[in-house]
């Protein structure tokens, strides 16, 4: 039996591994596209038959991206969260529908066991996983059932609320604009390459301020970006620029110095990231945030000093983002690299 094309204006998207493991394959009688085969022969025309239009996790042969997923996770009226095998993503995923107080069905195969005493403690509905097709009539039925009981029991929020005694519900993520989207953007565009190339995103890829591969390896990330701040403090000391005490309150940059040009403060926000990081802040935000302390110490200009190993797509929206504020742009790792673009501020 295939899904019908019947539309029904009540939606339930689907949380469901998409894959099928290696290590399952056989206890799934050898079916490579064994959960393609529940989406489409079992999940899809059961939600259909209890009266909700199904909306897949898969789209076109293709996986939907992440932040399309989230999207029907948070405005889904309702989520079928299929536990079986007991997948990272799918809890993952459940977790987030389960934050925002949002109805959700359960339910699992008959080969996945030791389900998390978490989920369990609420109903979840068991079928069967070989879907042999003189079962597949009754197996609908009995879901498509167990979906309308669900949906009707849950009365528009999530039932794992009732059992912890939460109150307080996350709320979606309202950011809109050019700025916000383009960051989205550019972090998709890192996974993407990330797991295209795994090899470039190695430790022994990642290097800054002079500091040997070795020692990176046993130091944390937060230890780096102490020494990259260092070396940037080291600059400004031999090129004898002054530093001031920081008087800057909400918006506190890393450095306050004077320009000897003129005499006028200029706000220093140190920025060290890896290869594989394309912020640790959007790139609007943190231009943004020099806007502020540029108008606090009454500056008319600013310095981001910004480690070579930042992406070339979150370099060139930095770029962009600060060309009209003259927002000077510093990047690289070494003193000689950063004292040679500081010296042609300055002077």
């Amino acid at each position: 039996m295939k899904p019908t094309t019947e539309k029904h204006s009540t939606k339930c998207f689907i949380i469901m591994p998409i894959t099928t493991p290696e290590s399952w394959v056989e206890k799934y009688l050898g079916d490579e596209d064994h959960f393609n085969h529940v989406l489409d022969y079992l999940l899809i025309p059961a939600i259909e038959k209890a009266g909700f239009e199904p909306i897949s996790p898969i789209t076109k042969g293709a996986e939907l991206i992440q932040g399309e997923i989230i999207k029907n996770i948070e405005s889904a009226d309702f989520v079928l969260c299929d536990m079986s095998i007991l997948n990272p993503n799918v809890f993952f995923e459940l977790g987030i529908r389960t934050s925002l107080n949002k109805p959700v069905c359960i339910i699992r195969d008959d080969l996945t066991e030791n389900v998390p005493f978490d989920v369990k403690m609420i109903n979840n509905h068991e079928y069967s996983s070989a879907l042999y097709a003189w079962e597949l009539d009754a197996q609908i039925e009995a879901l498509a059932t167990h979906i309308k009981d669900s949906f009707a029991k849950c009365k528009g929020s999530n039932s794992l609320w009732k059992y912890f005694g939460l109150s307080s519900s996350a709320q979606p993520f309202k950011e809109e604009g050019a700025d916000a989207k383009i960051d989205f953007l550019i972090r998709q565009v890192e996974v993407l390459r990330e797991k295209l190339n795994p090899s470039d995103f190695s430790s022994k890829k990642i290097y800054s301020a002079g500091i040997s591969s070795d020692d990176k390896l046993r130091r944390s990330y937060s230890e780096l970006i102490v020494s990259f701040e260092d070396l940037v403090s080291q600059c400004l000391n031999e090129l004898k620029i002054t530093k001031k005490a920081q008087t800057l309150q909400s918006d506190n940059c890393d450095f306050l110095v004077i320009n000897p040009k003129n005499g006028k403060n200029i706000p220093i926000e140190v920025k060290f990231y890896l290869k594989r990081v394309v912020a640790n802040e959007l790139p609007s935000q943190l231009i943004k945030k020099m806007k502020n302390c540029m108008n606090q110490v009454g500056s008319d200009e600013s310095i981001v000093i910004i480690s070579s190993k930042v992406t070339p797509e979150a370099l060139e929206l930095f770029k962009a983002l600060a060309g009209k504020d003259k927002i000077h742009i510093v990047t690289g790792n070494t003193k000689e690299e950063l004292k040679s673009q500081l010296t042609n501020i300055f002077t």
